[in-house]
This record gives C-alpha cells, structure tokens and sequence, in this order.
C-alpha cells in the first residue's frame, strides 16, 4: 500500500470517528431540546417571552451545528483533495 492510500484511508477513518460522534451530539441536544419543550408547554408559569425566546436559541443551536458540520465536511473533502494532489 502506497503513501498516498494510507493517509486517504486516515482521513476516512477520521472523517467516520467524527461522523459517529457528531451524531451523538445531535442525538442528545435534540433530546434536551424536546425534554425542555415538554417542561415548557406543561409548565403554566412560564411566559410565552420566556419560550419564544428559548425557541429561537434551540433553532441559533441547531443553525450553528449545521454550519459546523458542513464546515468540517469541507475540511475533509480539502484534506484529501491535498493529499492526492501532494501525494
């Protein structure tokens, strides 16, 4: 197995060690994200202020982690654009 080969497969493997990862985040936020909206609409007391204004910071999470995840997808598709053009 040639250079080239060995660190195309080392971008791969870090590319699905991330993946598997940032899955899991996404499993827990979206998780708390629904537990809280649970709490909230059984929760009388809270002004809609107070809800609207956790709505917005739940979808400024999930914009951001979107932009993060695609930022990152990009980094990998550089990474091994550099490779086989270095290698």
């Amino acid at each position: 197995m040639d250079m080239r080969m060995m660190m195309l497969q080392l971008i791969d493997g870090q590319k699905a060690f991330f993946a598997n990862g940032f899955a899991t985040l996404d499993a827990m936020q979206d998780g708390a994200e629904k537990t809280v909206n649970d709490v909230m609409n059984q929760a009388l007391c809270m002004p809609a202020v107070s809800k609207g204004a956790l709505n917005d910071w739940y979808s400024l999470v999930r914009k951001s982690r979107d932009d993060m995840r695609k930022s990152i997808d990009d980094a990998y598709i550089q990474a091994r654009g550099s490779v086989g053009a270095a290698l």
